[in-house]
């Protein structure tokens, strides 16, 4: 009873507080574009990096307590942090320190031609090793065999992003980077990084919609609505359409993920929550006469 209980209250005590909706049959969890700062466009072939310095400003302007002690958003410049995610960096400053391999070294773009998944995550924790250390937990599901064996493989689950798994992480307030494969078109056979701003599912009507809303470094001038379809092989995917590459059918392949560990303010909150637990339950085994 009492670990149940402890561990109920301790996940209440570091949810952090979300524009989520439930009504009925309906839920829906849903940013806002001011929620990214001043996003960044795609320069070039460079839709990671665009789409993660995108998720780093959400990061900082949702949790300015703990990110705005850090430097994630590189000089509180988005367009700098977008350019040595691709480029490389130095932690130290310019030439002081090793450099950093960017996500696009060596292969620039993403999909079949560009950054590949593994550059992609290992970059980020990296990125957060040198700017921000110790502030964030990180997730992820990935549709590639491979990816328990990169560095902070263990917080990777293989298999192509599930419906619930995207839920959750935006229930939890993460920030989450989703890629995709483009399935026809002019673009067919290659991929693009967007982030995920919202995601709702509602069944009121007896049929089941399922549908995100993300924001696209190829036009950020606005959150672009989805709905989403099962595929045959059980992936998630929907229409990309975002007025400025050709519509097409796309395939979610993978979805990164991170939110900010607890704060030492959440910590004493658990800790006096804990505290309340232990003197009821003291309490009640004066009045009870002790376990049985």
């Amino acid at each position: 009873m009492f670990p149940t209980t402890l561990r109920a209250i301790l996940r209440l005590a570091v949810a952090p507080l979300l524009v989520c909706a439930a009504y009925g049959n309906t839920i829906v969890v849903q940013n806002q574009l001011t929620d990214y700062g001043t996003p960044v466009d795609n320069l070039g072939p460079s839709c990671a990096p665009s789409a993660t310095a995108n998720s780093f400003q959400y990061l900082l302007h949702r949790y300015p307590g703990l990110y705005g002690r850090t430097d994630l958003v590189r000089n509180n410049d988005p367009v700098e942090t977008r350019n040595e995610l691709a480029g490389g960096w130095f932690p130290g400053g310019p030439g002081v320190g090793g450099r950093r391999d960017g996500m696009d070294f060596g292969n620039p773009g993403l999909g079949t031609g560009g950054a590949p998944d593994k550059n992609w995550w290992e970059v980020k924790l990296q990125w957060f090793s040198d700017f921000a250390p110790g502030t964030t937990t990180f997730e992820g599901m990935v549709d590639n065999s491979d990816a328990p064996n990169w560095n902070g493989g263990s917080f990777l689950m293989v298999g192509p992003p599930t419906f619930d798994f995207l839920m959750l992480q935006m229930q939890r307030g993460q920030d989450v980077e989703m890629a995709f494969e483009i399935l026809d078109g002019p673009d067919r056979g290659s991929g693009h990084a967007v982030t995920l701003a919202g995601i709702g599912s509602d069944d009121s009507s007896g049929h089941l919609v399922r549908t995100i809303s993300y924001l696209d470094p190829n036009n950020t001038s606005h959150l672009i609505p989805a709905e989403l379809i099962t595929r045959s092989d059980g992936s998630l995917g929907f229409t990309w359409d975002n007025a400025r590459n050709a519509t097409a059918n796309v395939r979610i392949r993978l979805a990164y993920a991170e939110s900010p560990a607890p704060e030492p303010s959440t910590w004493l909150l658990c800790i006096s929550a804990v505290g309340v637990l232990l003197c009821v339950r003291a309490r009640s085994r004066a009045v009870s006469g002790g376990d049985r």
